[in-house]
């Protein structure tokens, strides 16, 4: 779904500062969020993520404060 997510930042930055659409495909509101339904057919099954692989691959700052 992130790449859903993306795609629809994507449109809606394109479509406020040049005033028209980046893709004609419509973007629909699902209770995952927004979708593409062309691009979620396209990708549906392909993507799977273990758990922990983006913590494997992340490398954490030290060196940063958190408030």
């Amino acid at each position: 779904m992130k790449l859903q997510k993306l795609v629809y930042h994507c449109q809606s930055w394109h479509l406020a500062g040049e005033g028209e659409t980046l893709f004609p495909e419509a973007i629909q509101s699902w209770a995952s969020g927004p979708v593409c339904p062309e691009l979620y057919e396209l990708h549906q099954g392909y993507f799977t993520v273990q758990a922990g692989f983006f913590a494997k691959r992340l490398r954490v700052r030290s060196d940063i404060e958190t408030t």
